[in-house]
């Protein structure tokens, strides 16, 4: 049987939950019936280095910057379709889906499929009428052949805004539950010393909200703050501002900085309690599901597609954003009762067992796969 050639087209290879999510794909797909191809449209950057060498998996880069991307990209990716003769372009967040659906129609590639993961929301859902991004990434939409949604949320979103329910597939994130446990600590340079560890993995933008986790923290309480200790994984154009916070606040003996890791999975078995602040924007993020592979309760806004993972009460604790105050109250929850931390993780590690596995994530987007192609080139 021919191999299927698919591109999976991406802004660019920082560390992100989506970029890991098309490395995840690129690297578990089944190779005796696809050819990968990963195109960037920026220059190639750290999570290049794990596609590298993977046997079925060709890694390219259109080598722009933002600023010049309509200009020159067009003519890069038109050709690159065409010399590899994709079959499906797939493509996943707001810049690659507006390249990616208008190249591949105008290339003649068979199979346009768009991502739908819950980053172009503006910060007040009110005001989503003057998100001029939404509205384009709306109207090239009709040029794809299928959305992937990957919260229900988001399906829902699309829907209220006239695409119809039957181009819009969700397929939740996936995560490996089968790593190895690390020994507790192991290179992480993180000593527990008796404290009980919180951890936050995300970017540093606005978006994320660590400021409202900064600000619970300061209404804990000397006695309750002295037992903590908050790492901070990630980095971004908001460190030095939540950083002069945390000076502030008068938290930041108790606040570590650890910039970005490629040892999130060791930093995770030195954490007893994950939170995610996000204020809008989040479909499935990796950064919960992967704290629940491991058995951590997770402490986490309402927003987006969250509730559809974190079973609030029995996996984690779900707050509403920009509310210090219910974050403060939820975290003294967790850290006066051993016994719930392990109970709602030990609840969160069989969620993710049942519901938000690799394999299933995989299996989920072969089966889309052959069900368009089979739709435009009849039966296999």
């Amino acid at each position: 049987m021919k191999k299927t050639n698919i591109m999976f087209l991406i802004t660019s290879l920082e560390i992100g939950g989506t970029e890991k999510i098309v490395v995840s794909l690129a690297k578990n797909l089944d190779k005796s019936r696809y050819n990968i191809f990963v195109c960037s449209i920026c220059p190639l950057s750290a999570l290049a280095d794990e596609l590298r060498g993977i046997n079925g998996v060709h890694l390219f880069t259109l080598n722009i910057k933002i600023k010049k991307l309509f200009i020159t990209a067009i003519p890069k990716l038109f050709v690159m379709l065409k010399q590899y003769k994709i079959n499906i372009l797939q493509s996943f967040l707001f810049i690659d889906n507006i390249l990616g659906s208008v190249v591949g129609r105008l290339a003649g590639t068979p199979i346009v499929i768009l991502g739908q993961r819950g980053t172009i929301m503006s910060v007040n859902e009110d005001m989503e009428k003057h998100n001029i991004r939404f509205y384009i990434q709306c109207a090239v939409s009709r040029f794809s052949d299928l959305i992937v949604a990957n919260s229900n949320y988001y399906k829902k979103y699309l829907c209220k805004h006239n695409i119809h329910h039957s181009k819009i597939q969700i397929i939740y994130n996936g995560v490996n539950i089968h790593k190895s446990d690390s020994p507790i600590g192991a290179e992480t340079g993180i000593k527990k010393n008796n404290s009980i560890i919180l951890g936050i993995v995300s970017r540093l933008i606005p978006q994320k909200g660590h400021k409202y986790l900064f600000k619970a923290l300061a209404l804990l309480g000397k006695d309750y703050l002295n037992k903590i200790v908050l790492l901070i994984i990630g980095d971004g154009v908001y460190r030095s501002y939540l950083e002069k916070l945390s000076e502030g606040l008068s938290i930041s003996e108790k606040v570590v900085f650890l910039g970005e890791r490629n040892d999130v999975d060791s930093l995770l078995d030195v954490i007893d309690i994950v939170i995610l602040t996000s204020v809008y924007g989040e479909g499935t993020p990796n950064a919960i599901l992967e704290a629940m592979a491991k058995g951590k309760p997770v402490i986490a806004t309402r927003v987006g597609g969250i509730p559809e993972i974190v079973i609030d009460g029995e996996t984690g604790i779900l707050v509403e954003p920009r509310n210090p105050t219910a974050l403060a109250n939820a975290i003294l929850l967790l850290l006066r009762d051993g016994n719930l931390r392990r109970n709602m993780g030990t609840a969160a590690k069989e969620r993710i067992s049942n519901n938000f596995t690799l394999t299933k994530m995989i299996n989920n987007y072969e089966a889309i796969y052959t069900s368009l192609l089979k739709k435009k080139y009849g039966q296999l």
